[in-house]
């Protein structure tokens, strides 16, 4: 994701967020990454990793039915996304 945009990359295109050397895209940011898993689990929230995006938001919406489902998740993408700019910004040499 980050090669894609020309985001600065500060010498890694790696996700900051977890060890595994996987590098940064949306699938791994917000969903696959063990960090999203945990953040995600605290609220209550589990995705199927085998559907596309949009059927994946679709699924989880009407398996979880909250009126605010659609508010949490971006709340807590937003968040994901925050942190993962500001240890890039820790990190660079």
């Amino acid at each position: 994701m980050l090669r894609r945009r020309n985001f600065n990359q500060q010498g890694t295109v790696f996700c900051v967020m977890c060890q595994d050397q996987i590098e940064e895209d949306i699938d791994h940011l917000f969903f696959t990454c063990p960090f999203a898993k945990s953040y995600r689990q605290r609220i209550g929230i589990q995705w199927d990793e085998h559907l596309t995006l949009l059927p994946r938001l679709a699924e989880a919406r009407s398996q979880y039915n909250l009126p605010f489902f659609m508010e949490a998740t971006l709340i807590a993408s937003w968040e994901i996304w925050k942190l993962t700019r500001f240890l890039r910004e820790e990190i660079q040499p």
